[in-house]
């Protein structure tokens, strides 16, 4: 078996346990119409500080995205700009618009890790980007329980990114929301936190 056949069927195995989730999460909240399904493409992609390499990888999945018939490409945390601070902010910006445009005429939804600096206030945030399958920008969710070290004061990611309140966005019908790293498992009460 070659390894580009392995990957595909690891790809639709994660595509298939994710529609099933979403499917299921359905059924449990009351609503078994047809109209609210979303096929969610997860890509498992390398994260590197190269965001030529991550925004190759990107491309990789939005293609394997593409070929599965997903409605959303989800993104792993700091898929694009690579999982630190201190990036090429421009050059992230104009491969997160390449990136989107391909995805829109594929009509795609994106859900995409990155860090990146709102021009709004100047932050830097490690965000999923939201975008539906037309390329508009819906808004982004930040990651909210920032790691970092026991000693006082704190050090690592609680210094170097700022928060934001929890937000959801609405992707074919169904209201979406997204969860980084230390979201999903961390406690508040355990984790050093602003």
């Amino acid at each position: 078996m070659s390894k580009k056949t392995m990957m595909n069927q690891g790809f639709s195995l994660m595509l298939l346990a994710t529609a099933m989730t979403l499917s299921s999460l359905c059924t449990v909240f009351g609503n078994n119409e047809s109209s609210l399904s979303m096929r969610v493409a997860a890509a498992q992609i390398p994260v590197t500080n190269s965001i030529s390499e991550n925004s190759d990888a990107i491309h990789r999945a939005l293609t394997a995205a593409i070929e599965e018939n997903a409605d959303v490409l989800l993104t792993p945390e700091g898929s694009l700009s690579g999982y630190r601070p201190k990036f090429d902010q421009a050059r992230v910006e104009k491969e997160l618009a390449k990136i989107v445009e391909r995805a829109s005429k594929a009509g795609i939804a994106l859900a995409l890790g990155t860090c990146f600096t709102e021009p709004e206030d100047k932050k830097c945030y490690n965000q999923i980007r939201f975008y539906d399958a037309s390329g508009t920008f819906l808004g982004f969710h930040s990651k909210t329980l920032l790691c970092g070290s026991f000693s006082e004061p704190p050090q690592g990611e609680i210094n170097e990114y700022a928060t934001s309140p929890l937000k959801t966005f609405e992707i074919k019908g169904i209201r979406v929301g997204g969860l980084i790293c230390n979201d999903m498992w961390g406690n508040p009460q355990c984790t050093p936190m602003r």
